[in-house]
């Protein structure tokens, strides 16, 4: 007997509308949000209705790649043409990043009250040499001195003369610093607070009041030190200080903590040798969570 076996094929079933999601499944309302997102983290403000025409429409006509929002990102950052209201892209960024530096430092104090200051500073100055107090004018000249670095400190990152590292350690030292955190005690543990996020361990701490206070020279985070210059120059240029950098700016950028696989990635990138804190926020930003596309 012979049986023969046969099989059926199963038809293929067409489903209308099925098609891989692409730049036209993502809506005009998405990409316009991710927009006015770059522009009020890195300008702080909202765009304008031609810059949000534009922008949308090469992120829209790229196929919403990395390498389009990363251009978007990177003019924010760079760009040097003229723009009405900014003087520049570039100019605008660097404003931003001062401010926001400032709030996360030193409650936000703003340039005329920094100018006050220094004002005030310099009767004191005046008055002290007229006395022949030198100790005095010593100390005036030094607060005044740290105040102007603040100051300068925008202009100085713009164009490319000082670190991040740089900006948080003017940040750190200065006459208003100092009263927001009145003495030692009060100072380390805001150093530690605001770069890294936690307070400092026991053993941290006994190490760099001895560093402030006793001028002796002692271990902390890995590096000697042994005056209150050097420990800021520790605080603003050790590891963990990069740590906090990416712990500020993803609470900045994406409202959540980064992930430890995120860290160690950044972590690593920042710590070679020309990685910028601008390329930290670009990995951030051009990143879907950030983006929704």
């Amino acid at each position: 007997m012979i049986v023969t076996l046969t099989s059926c094929k199963q038809d293929e079933v067409l489903i209308p509308g099925n098609n891989p999601p692409g730049s036209n499944a993502v809506s005009s309302i998405i990409i316009e949000n991710y927009v006015n997102k770059c522009f009020i983290d890195l300008l702080g403000r909202e765009p304008i209705d031609d810059e949000m025409v534009q922008e949308s429409s090469l992120i829209k006509e790229g196929g919403l790649a990395d390498s389009v929002k990363l251009a978007l990102v990177q003019k924010l950052q760079f760009d040097s043409n003229w723009v009405e209201g900014d003087s520049s892209y570039h100019i605008a960024y660097n404003r931003r990043l001062y401010d926001i530096s400032k709030v996360r430092m030193v409650e936000g104090i703003s340039d005329g009250d920094l100018n006050t200051s220094i004002g005030i500073f310099s009767f004191q100055l005046e008055s002290d040499s007229l006395s022949g107090d030198s100790a005095g004018v010593a100390r005036w000249r030094d607060e005044i001195k740290e105040l102007r670095r603040v100051l300068r400190l925008q202009y100085q990152f713009r164009s490319y003369k000082i670190s991040i590292s740089e900006v948080f350690r003017r940040l750190i030292d200065n006459s208003v610093y100092d009263e927001i955190n009145m003495n030692t005690f009060n100072f380390i543990n805001a150093t530690f607070d605001n770069l890294y996020y936690r307070f400092p361990t026991t053993d941290e701490f006994d190490n760099s009041w001895t560093m402030i206070e006793d001028n002796s020279s002692v271990i902390l985070l890995g590096r000697n030190g042994h005056n209150r210059g050097d420990y800021m120059d520790i605080v603003t240029s050790s590891e963990e200080f990069y740590e906090g950098l990416i712990r500020w700016q993803f609470e900045t950028l994406m409202g959540r903590e980064a992930t430890a696989d995120e860290s160690l990635t950044l972590l690593k990138l920042l710590l070679q040798e020309g990685y910028t804190f601008q390329q930290l926020q670009q990995y951030i930003m051009i990143d879907e969570d950030y983006s929704n596309f």
